[in-house]
């Protein structure tokens, strides 16, 4: 029975060995169009839409999914009112900037 230190000094030995190549056993591998073929089974509706909505997350850009934040409507009057008011001041210091160039 092998302990960590023979486990070890095993494989420092064979890094440091020469590999022949009649030791090298070749396994033939799978095409990748074998490997990457999805298979085609019959899904039923609800996972179907289920995956959609999870592709529908995807935000390529980023590479990641962003979940469902901010897709649902805010309920609580007081969040809502908090954010009608950031959008307001950045839209009403934006008019005023624009105004201050114009003229």
């Amino acid at each position: 029975m092998k302990d960590i230190i023979d486990e070890r000094n095993e494989r420092e030995r064979i890094s440091k060995s020469i590999i022949k190549f009649w030791n090298v056993n070749y396994v033939p591998r799978q095409p990748e169009s074998e490997i990457n073929a999805p298979e085609e089974t019959e899904m039923p509706p609800e996972q179907e839409a289920a995956v959609e909505e999870t592709e529908e997350m995807y935000n390529k850009t980023t590479g990641s999914y962003s979940g469902t934040y901010g897709r649902h409507e805010v309920k609580d009057e007081v969040t809502k009112g908090q954010i009608e008011k950031i959008l307001q001041e950045k839209s009403d210091s934006l008019r005023s900037l624009i105004d201050e160039n114009k003229g």
